[in-house]
């Protein structure tokens, strides 16, 4: 079902690209859920993207409690073969379009430690919408203006994020921040790669400054911007 999936979406992006309305040098990639792990796949096998969305999803599904119950009824050479063939962990280094991740830190099926060794993985630009609490589900997902915002502004030659945490000890400072915005630290004491995962708890960052809170185990600045978008840096573990 992966590979028909790919061929698929490859077959659309022939069709699109075909139409005389259509721009062939600007197509891009959104996929939500399920749709987000075949669009890493469908991203690393179709060069003709621009830019490429992934809503909730990341790879290393197989090493996720959540993915391994999803296999567990599969024989012991199946399982081997979706680590090795279907996983898209297999396929990120391939990517060749700016990435975009939009994901909640309470998502339920894929962690955010998980969300982290993909965007590491990947070998382009990434951005990021990370929020301490969004539901997985279509009718929100869809809903969230950041992907069309992040493949306008890709497509115009520029990253509509590039938020990131400067750190000195325990001591935090937001880099890259919007005017204007309003900054907090999202941050657990718990097992950033746990499903169900760990709470999140969030403080807000004045002068977009804050020090990592005893016991913090992993951490990410959210970004509210004016107008409603929001974005985020990626997630950091406390440890490195």
């Amino acid at each position: 079902w992966a590979f028909f999936g790919v061929l698929s979406a490859m077959r659309a992006v022939d069709v699109l690209a075909a139409l005389p309305e259509v721009n062939a040098q600007k197509i891009c990639s959104c996929g939500l859920s399920w749709g987000g792990f075949l669009n890493l796949l469908f991203a690393a096998k179709e060069r003709r993207l621009k830019a490429v969305s992934i809503i909730y999803s990341a790879a290393f599904t197989d090493e996720s409690s959540w993915g391994r119950n999803g296999i567990a009824s599969l024989t012991e050479q199946e399982k081997r073969d979706y680590a090795e063939k279907i996983e898209p962990k297999n396929y990120l280094s391939k990517i060749s379009a700016p990435v975009f991740f939009t994901a909640g830190a309470d998502d339920h099926a894929f962690s955010m430690e998980n969300r982290r060794r993909t965007a590491a993985a990947l070998h382009v630009p990434v951005c990021f919408s990370l929020r301490r609490s969004f539901p997985h589900a279509n009718i929100y997902g869809f809903e969230e203006p950041e992907s069309a915002v992040f493949c306008k502004e890709v497509l115009a030659g520029r990253l509509p994020c590039t938020l990131s945490a400067a750190r000195e000890g325990l001591a935090l400072r937001a880099v890259g921040a919007k005017a204007g915005s309003a900054l907090s630290l999202v941050f657990t004491r718990g097992d950033a790669a746990a499903l169900p995962p760990p709470e999140w708890e969030e403080l807000p960052m004045p002068q977009g400054k804050a020090n990592l809170p005893a016991g913090c185990t992993a951490y990410f600045i959210a970004e509210r911007r004016r107008g409603g978008t929001q974005w985020s840096s990626p997630m950091y573990l406390a440890q490195e």
